[in-house]
């Protein structure tokens, strides 16, 4: 029974990374002059999010948005305990 409890963890915890990743992609997808043209990993996000500069009330609030799910999403980048990557969750492209 631990097993199942722990792969449910697991799995729980993939989930939630992929809906924060998602969420963080969509923003910065509409924060985007023009959109974006290639993938954009977790790791690069910061950098991107450092070039641009909200000129709306609306691209302010997605910006601060996109800074929070940042927040919640480097935790799963960083720590040795969630091994988790993009092309694990996804799976591998043909």
């Amino acid at each position: 029974m631990n097993v199942m409890l722990l792969a449910k963890r697991n799995m729980d915890i993939g989930n939630h990374r992929t809906r924060v990743v998602c969420r963080l992609h969509a923003l910065l997808a509409e924060l985007a002059p023009g959109g974006m043209a290639k993938e954009l990993y977790v790791s690069e996000a910061d950098v991107f999010l450092a070039k641009l500069c909200p000129e709306t009330p609306a691209q302010q609030m997605r910006f601060d948005l996109a800074l929070e799910l940042m927040s919640w999403a480097e935790p799963f980048e960083t720590s040795p305990e969630y091994p988790m990557s993009v092309a694990a969750i996804i799976g591998p492209t043909p």
